[in-house]
């Protein structure tokens, strides 16, 4: 056999195991989250196809259907992010792409003001900052009582009325 003959067969064979190599039809889509986040928080998730040989099968992210009771959800490029607005556990993330679907869920832990303010730490400094405004006014006044002159003062309670009979 010649090496032209060799080279002819090799890419027959070639041609040949390609639909054994190629992927199947899509059997489920898998969305990878992390379970848990903060609300107000932006989460980033992927979505991705799987055939029955447990093979990823590319998906252009602009076909899927993305839904969530957590959130808006947003696509760029080929991923997903999810603006945790609502607070609660076992939110769904639901997908569907052509006629297949997925389903995942994630548990958003509630912030006071929906995280817009910050988490726990950044609360309790806004908490300090507003008690110590609001006992500017009073801390002067009570400096102010205290520049009264002792013989003013004691004159108040020097009336007659006051002294005991």
């Amino acid at each position: 056999m010649s090496k032209r003959t060799t080279l002819m067969w090799v890419g027959v064979l070639l041609l040949l195991s390609l639909p054994l190599v190629a992927s199947s039809s899509p059997e489920r889509l898998v969305i990878t989250i992390d379970g848990v986040a903060k609300q107000g928080e932006e989460i980033e998730f992927t979505i991705h196809a799987i055939d029955e040989d447990g093979r990823i099968i590319p998906i252009n992210a602009k076909e899927v259907t993305v839904t969530s009771s957590a959130g808006e959800i947003e696509i760029s490029g080929n991923s997903f992010s999810l603006s945790a607005d609502n607070s609660g556990q076992m939110h769904e993330i639901n997908a569907r792409w052509r006629d297949v679907s997925g389903q995942a869920h994630i548990d958003i832990e509630a912030m006071p003001f929906a995280g817009r303010l910050g988490g726990i730490p950044q609360l309790v400094l806004v908490t300090i900052f507003i008690i110590a405004i609001m006992s500017v006014p009073m801390i002067s006044s009570v400096l102010k009582m205290r520049k009264i002159p002792v013989q003013k003062r004691d004159s108040i309670f020097d009336d007659e009325e006051f002294v005991d009979a």
